[in-house]
């Protein structure tokens, strides 16, 4: 695990918190509790195991919002202390975040953040939780004024719904590292917005083609972990961008990566008509949103339009002491998620 402070040049990070004075480097509190929300997401699991496997001694407490969830939870982690808190039931949160050291907070897409985390930073100043690292996922150095409009009207869409939580959570007072993942999940690659058409006709659909760096759901969460089990308080008010360090492919380039993977050509179309016909009803179906079509493709527009922003950085290695996962690899070890249907 490295150490802060050590070999920063290169690492994508940001550091918004100007504070003047004696600021303590360390936290004064010993860690004994942490708390991870969304418990049954793959990057709060791999907290879970990392910091499990790293340190023992530190208690755990999962936060789900299902009991189907809690359960597969326990069976998993059975030290673990698995509890259901809502975001928008504020009694649960003080609950789950009572006696809480370190909490990592992570939410689902299409989230009202504002009323979110207004109730988690209510409910951790109640329960003095010293630290909070709160995964987000912008385009680096984004702003709201730079938001079109038209997604801005969209509600609280991935483009924007982090910027949101950001504000909150920035005016709490809270002590907060944020982690931003600058890229796509590669797990992403496997739901049925990109997969579907592969599995079905070879073909991979994505309108305005752009470069897109990429993170694998476990780095992610191993990163949380060691921001949580650190005891330098120097990651306060830091935004550590991560990305693989590896792939910056555009999407015509990953439809190339994956035909040679599946031995099969995959073609690439990036026509509108086209990712409409495959995806505007169940998109509208799932998001419950009647033109969610056109709104998917207003974000894809405004990623095309900070494709700048995409770099390769090396923050991942930085905190985890090795080398980030590789598209390439992630994918030959779930090529069945792509199999004909």
């Amino acid at each position: 695990m490295a150490k802060f402070g050590d070999g920063t040049k290169n690492m994508s990070v940001e550091n918004t918190r100007r504070e003047t004075g004696d600021v303590p480097e360390k936290f004064t509190r010993p860690l004994k509790l942490i708390a991870l929300f969304g418990g049954s997401n793959e990057i709060s699991k791999s907290a879970a195991r990392f910091i499990s496997d790293h340190q023992p001694d530190v208690s755990l407490r999962l936060l789900v919002r299902r009991e189907d969830a809690r359960e597969e939870l326990q069976r998993l982690f059975p030290d673990a202390d698995v509890q259901i808190a809502d975001y928008f039931h504020k009694d649960s949160l003080k609950a789950g975040l009572s006696g809480v050291d370190a909490a990592f907070v992570i939410t689902p897409d299409f989230f009202d953040e504002t009323a979110a985390m207004t109730n988690v930073a209510e409910a951790a100043k109640a329960a003095d939780v010293q630290h909070i690292v709160r995964l987000t996922g912008d385009p680096p150095g984004m702003t709201l004024d730079r938001v079109p409009d038209f997604i801005k009207r969209g509600g609280n869409v991935p483009s924007i719904q982090h910027l949101y939580a950001r504000a909150v959570l920035e005016g709490s007072g809270l002590q907060v590292t944020f982690l931003n993942s600058a890229a796509f999940f590669m797990q992403t690659m496997a739901t049925p917005l990109f997969a579907y058409p592969v599995r079905k006709d070879r073909v991979l659909v994505m309108p305005h083609d752009r470069k897109m760096a990429f993170n694998d759901k476990v780095d992610i969460g191993e990163c949380a972990a060691v921001l949580l089990l650190s005891n330098d308080r120097r990651h306060v008010g830091a935004t550590y961008h991560l990305n693989n360090g590896h792939d910056l492919l555009s999407f015509r380039e990953f439809a190339e990566l994956l035909s040679d993977v599946l031995g099969e050509k995959v073609t690439f179309h990036d026509d509108e008509e086209r990712f409409l016909a495959y995806n505007s009803q169940p998109l509208a179906e799932f998001l419950k949103i009647p033109d969610a079509g056109d709104l998917i493709l207003e974000m894809i527009k405004f990623e095309k339009a900070n494709e700048h922003a995409w770099r390769r950085s090396d923050t991942v290695q930085y905190l985890l002491g090795r080398p980030a996962k590789k598209l390439r690899n992630w994918l030959e070890e779930n090529v069945e998620k792509f199999e004909r249907i």
